[in-house]
């Protein structure tokens, strides 16, 4: 079987690694948390589903630790075979249940269990010589890692909802993600006019200067919707929005680089003009103007590849989470789809009222 890493991998289409979002440390957490909601959504529709979750446990000094659901407590009665049923009792009598002279007096007959610090006891004290407690729980299981292809006390139909919850959780971190990286304009200094040394000349123009949008999508929101209220409708409409404002903000961004192109134009024709009228005393002033000419028709062109390249960012960015959003709500949809398979006498009341 593959390893929980290579299968939720395979479902999200995105690797996983100690660098990545998410890290294998954060995808082992997800499928830890996958193991809890799936034994919690299966049992809460049927309870006699417990069993095949437990896990049987015995000792004979300390108490047992409680990891889920108590089941069965249960005291040998000086033997393996013979098991009495222990009922509990306040934590607070478990002095007087030791009493044979106390009405809450616990023989070994009619044994009780108490839990302090997170531990089951009987009274009478489990002990060696097959007088051990024996507890039999609910096992949420720990030892899972992104490495893991099997777990323990878990039956085999249900394996494969844990990586698909995982799958989930993994593509809105991932979402998450993206959402903090969106790439910004890295735009080259403005040229500085030069300073000539003949008064002949004059610059009447302005040299123009690229001024980027603004762009604040809410990605927060949306992943509100996603992971915490879990609607895939809304969080659909949210990912929507997202989606037209960054669009909204390339196209600002070609409208910006349309205008500062054609102020540049202006300005080179009005820069060209007052080098014509000038009367140039100086080669090296005309060398300076030379040189700033060639420096503004760079900075146009770099300021142009600039806004290229952030606007391709913005649209595989844009693509990318489109993408994520609708494998989110087909995984989710699969997920929550079969616990719904499990409990279809929940959709009886409105197919009668459909009749």
């Amino acid at each position: 079987m593959a390893t929980f890493e290579a299968q939720v991998e395979g479902l999200t289409g995105i690797n996983i690694d100690s660098s990545t979002n998410p890290t294998q440390t954060q995808l082992t957490q997800f499928l830890r948390d996958g193991v809890i909601d799936v034994i919690n959504r299966i049992t809460r529709i049927n309870p006699e589903e417990l069993v095949k979750f437990a896990n049987t446990t015995h000792d004979d000094s300390s108490g047992i630790t409680i990891t889920g659901k108590l089941l069965s407590v249960t005291r040998e009665h000086d033997s393996t075979d013979i098991l009495r049923e222990c009922t509990p009792i306040l934590t607070s009598d478990r002095y007087n249940a030791t009493d044979p002279t106390s009405l809450k007096y616990r023989s070994k007959y009619n044994p009780g269990y108490y839990i302090l610090d997170k531990k089951v006891h009987t009274v009478p004290a489990q002990s060696g010589d097959n007088n051990d407690l024996v507890v039999t729980q609910v096992h949420y299981d720990e030892t899972i890692t992104f490495e893991s292809d099997d777990m323990q006390h878990y039956p085999r139909e249900y394996i494969y909802l844990v990586p698909l919850y995982a799958a989930c959780k993994t593509i809105v971190s991932n979402m998450g993600n993206k959402a903090m990286n969106i790439p910004s304009l890295a735009l080259p200094p403005t040229p500085s006019a030069p300073t000539l040394s003949s008064n002949s000349v004059s610059i009447t123009g302005t040299a123009p200067t690229y001024t980027a949008p603004t762009v604040a999508p809410d990605f927060g929101d949306a992943n509100t919707w996603i992971n915490t209220e879990e609607d895939p409708e809304m969080s659909g409409a949210r990912v929507q929005v997202i989606s037209t404002q960054l669009q909204d903000f390339q196209s600002k961004m070609q409208n910006e680089l349309n205008q500062f192109n054609k102020e540049n134009v202006q300005y080179q024709a009005i820069l060209q003009k007052d080098i014509q009228d000038a009367q140039l005393s100086s080669n090296d002033d005309a060398q300076k103007l030379q040189k700033y000419q060639a420096e503004l028709q760079s900075y146009q062109g770099e300021v142009a590849k600039e806004v290229q390249r952030t606007q391709a960012e913005l649209g595989n960015l844009n693509a990318d989470y489109q993408w994520l959003q609708g494998r989110y709500i087909i995984l989710k949809q699969e997920y929550d789809g079969a616990f719904a398979l499990m409990n279809p006498g929940a959709m009886q009341p409105q197919q009668q009222g459909e009749r």
